[in-house]
């Protein structure tokens, strides 16, 4: 069974479908509901609504369903807005920037991570954990600055996690998948408007 943490649209979605079109019991958990078409993709393809940034919410996911082969740790949010834009409140008080990229995009990895590690131990037979970073790790673009740094951190835990994988006995392997940026639908419109302003024309 395979568990895809940010699977209702973009890559999580269509790698979703080529692992249930080739026999993979697929569970989806995302917060964005899947469109009808997407939902009615067969019995093999599960989807559960979950908020990855809610213990509780994640741990229930997990526990809803039996044995875990591999976990997709693959929800995420892109950057809409500028971390360091100035936005004061009516006593002209700066204002708490927004955390909810930084929430999605680290701890709900690190939710995820915990969870997996510990289903899988229990299940005593091991499995495999992906994470889901980004080229943008290494090749930062200016327009994305909290984005580039989170996905450098989610890539540097790996290998941390790896050096205390080789301190234990397990059975468990991590892996992770650098994509290059990709622009799902609903912030395409954004996107384009960023680039112009920039004087990047597609």
């Amino acid at each position: 069974m395979w568990k895809w943490l940010g699977g209702a649209s973009g890559i999580g979605l269509a790698a979703a479908k080529i692992l249930s079109s080739l026999g993979a019991k697929v569970h989806i958990f995302d917060i964005t509901p899947l469109e009808n078409a997407d939902a009615d993709s067969g019995p093999d393809l599960i989807f559960q609504t979950c908020d990855v940034t809610s213990w509780v919410e994640l741990r229930s996911a997990f526990q809803s369903v039996g044995h875990i082969d591999m976990v997709f740790a693959n929800a995420g949010l892109g950057e809409t807005k500028n971390y360091f834009s100035d936005t004061l409140d009516n006593d002209s008080n700066l204002q708490e920037p927004p955390s909810t990229l930084i929430d999605v995009n680290l701890k709900g990895m690190l939710y995820t991570i915990k969870l997996a590690w510990f289903a899988m131990k229990q299940q005593k037979s091991g499995g495999s954990i992906v994470l889901t970073t980004s080229a943008t790790a290494y090749v930062p673009w200016q327009s994305l600055a909290v984005y580039t740094s989170v996905k450098l951190a989610a890539s540097t835990l790996l290998v941390a996690h790896h050096a205390e994988q080789r301190l234990i006995s397990t059975i468990i392997s991590a892996h992770r998948n650098r994509p290059v940026p990709t622009v799902p639908p609903h912030l395409r419109q954004h996107h384009h408007q960023r680039h112009r302003a920039w004087g990047y024309h597609h």
